[in-house]
């Protein structure tokens, strides 16, 4: 792969590079806080997003163990049932 050789401007072309960005800077400028304050709120709902997962998946893995412990006790029950029925 060759490198493409760059252009050599003109010499007044970097002079409107120059008054191109002294037009659009202030307004670059003027929306940076408000960027800044989009990336936080962006920042925080992702952090409280990831917290919203991990509170879930510990939910589910207690519900997991919860149902683990019932079909252990669904299971007792049947070997009672059974154990009683075959009584006198």
């Amino acid at each position: 792969m060759h490198a493409t050789p760059v252009p050599i401007p003109a010499e007044t072309e970097p002079l409107s590079v120059i008054s191109q960005l002294e037009s659009i800077l202030p307004q670059l400028v003027s929306s940076l806080p408000d960027l800044k304050r989009q990336v936080t709120v962006l920042e925080r709902k992702k952090t409280a997003d990831a917290k919203s997962v991990e509170a879930k998946l510990r939910r589910i893995k207690a519900l997991e163990e919860e149902v683990g412990q019932q079909r252990e006790e669904i299971e007792r029950l049947k070997r009672e049932n059974e154990w009683l029925k075959s009584r006198p």
